[in-house]
């Protein structure tokens, strides 16, 4: 009967055993400057495969003296501190430290509701020393900074967005927002159109909703969408452009009527009047609200991409140059170099076929990813193509990879990826998605291409022969041509 007992007990203790998730059988602490941090409903845990600790990204990033947000549009989490930025796509092995890519042993995911980010890569990369201890029951992770954790910011030191003034004219409509310069995001929504505009470490003194009887926008909605972030949404028309300045105390937005190209010349001539009017009134409104006449132009991520099917420009964008090396090889060469070698080499071959080519740099100068994407927002191309070369931790790395920008249409980039690969037969690493500044808020349809591997001996040396940057420079040409042609056919 005893035996019979101890069998039974052993077989429950058994299926308990097996039943339970895996991050369930060893408990984690983590503990910083030696004070253990309450992570309250969601415990971090190891992940199986990777054998990394995974922790809430909420509570470690601000644990660690860091702002923390997250982007619905491209499903990364982001934390920022000081001079630090750090993104994190959900269920993509890489990560972003201040724009450059990390791989990882294991993704951000989603589990159980919570979003959960790899502990070591976050805590390193903010600087810290970490240092993991075994014990009796699981596993203590102790976080040493190298420098004091800044403290959280009280409500006195966080802006504040006091009033909104707006001017509607006959075919523009001006709103300009109260509010102290600082970290603005800004983005379009389809289904009704919409353009949201979130004022980081910003707090809301109005909370209220302006309706307007007005062709470009409808009403004007501002709320807190979280503790430190007013968000304000402008309902507008499906046909309305927009344009964001900020100034050192204000931001003004331009809502503005899309400029057909296909148009008559009288109405050519009509909306060159109507314009001439609404700069008059832009002027007359700039002097009223005392505005300087310097602003920086914040960028918005449209909603979606613009088809100027009879436009032959296209816009191609050496990464980098100038004081940004980009990638530096295992030979000790910079990807600066390279992607120039092969966009001018593009840029010619581009032009051969009848295009307009319009270059973010012809030489070896520097040029901000922001004044890449104005440069080429401020023309009607029909493509922009940025030109880089990879890097890795890991040697064996190798391949072409296009990517683009997520939840957006693949077509261009499928391509241009497989328009390459049959002339080079390098290693298929597949269209991907990402938020790269270049792609995220350009407005017409837009990929990056990393040729290869500067991280790869062997690859290195293969990119830099002639007639291999050649054959990528064909299967791009190749891969527009294509797409142009697909699109007529619709």
């Amino acid at each position: 009967m005893k035996t019979a007992v101890r069998i039974l007990f052993s077989f429950i203790i058994m299926s308990i055993v097996f039943v339970m998730p895996q991050h369930a059988l060893a408990e984690v602490s983590v503990y910083i400057n030696q004070e253990k941090i309450n992570f309250e409903d969601t415990a971090p845990f190891i992940d199986k495969e990777s054998n990394r600790t995974l922790v809430p990204f909420r509570k470690i990033f601000e644990s660690l003296g860091s702002t923390v947000s997250y982007d619905g549009n491209t499903k990364t989490v982001m934390g920022i501190n000081e001079d630090v930025s750090i993104k994190l796509p959900l269920n993509q092995r890489k990560a972003y430290k201040n724009n450059a890519v990390i791989e990882l042993d294991v993704a951000a995911k989603v589990v159980d509701g919570r979003t959960m980010v790899p502990l070591r890569f976050i805590a390193e990369s903010l600087g810290c020393n970490v240092f993991a201890q075994k014990r009796q029951y699981g596993l203590a992770i102790h976080i040493t900074p190298l420098k004091p954790i800044s403290e959280k910011r009280l409500d006195d030191d966080l802006r504040k967005l006091k009033e909104v003034k707006v001017n509607p004219g006959s075919n523009s409509f001006l709103t300009l927002l109260e509010v102290v310069k600082g970290s603005v995001q800004a983005f379009e929504l389809n289904n009704p159109k919409r353009l949201v505009i979130d004022l980081e470490d910003t707090i809301n003194q109005l909370d209220d909703k302006y309706t307007f009887k007005h062709e470009l926008v409808s009403s004007i909605r501002t709320s807190e969408h979280d503790d430190s972030t007013t968000r304000v949404v402008f309902d507008i028309s499906p046909e309305t452009d927009t344009k964001i300045d900020q100034y050192e105390n204000k931001l003004l937005v331009t809502l503005s009527k899309k400029t057909i190209s296909d148009e008559s010349k009288d109405s050519e001539s009509e909306s060159e009047s109507d314009t001439k009017e609404d700069e008059e009134d832009k002027e007359e409104y700039s002097s009223e609200w005392k505005l300087p006449l310097e602003s920086e132009p914040i960028l918005i991520v449209p909603s979606e991409r613009e088809l100027n099917i009879e436009s032959n420009l296209i816009i191609i964008d050496p990464g980098h140059g100038g004081e940004e090396n980009g990638a530096t090889s295992i030979l000790g060469n910079y990807e600066r170099i390279i992607n120039l070698s092969i966009a001018l080499q593009l840029k010619d071959r581009l032009e051969d076929e009848g295009y307009e080519v319009l270059m973010t740099r012809e030489g070896d100068t520097t040029i901000s990813l922001k004044d890449r994407v104005i440069m080429a927002n401020n023309t009607n191309a029909f493509a922009f193509i940025s030109i880089h070369a990879n890097y890795s931790g890991r040697p064996s790395a190798k391949g072409l990879e296009v990517f683009t920008m997520y939840n957006t249409d693949h077509t261009l980039a499928n391509y241009v990826q497989y328009s390459i690969l049959p002339r080079t037969g390098q290693v298929d690493r597949k269209v991907k998605e990402a938020g790269f500044v270049v792609i995220k808020y350009t407005k017409m349809p837009a990929i990056l291409v990393e040729t290869g591997f500067l991280s790869n001996i062997d690859e290195e040396r293969w990119l830099w022969q002639g007639e291999n940057q050649k054959k990528i420079v064909e299967g791009i040409v190749a891969g527009i041509e294509k797409y142009k042609g697909s699109i007529k056919n619709k």
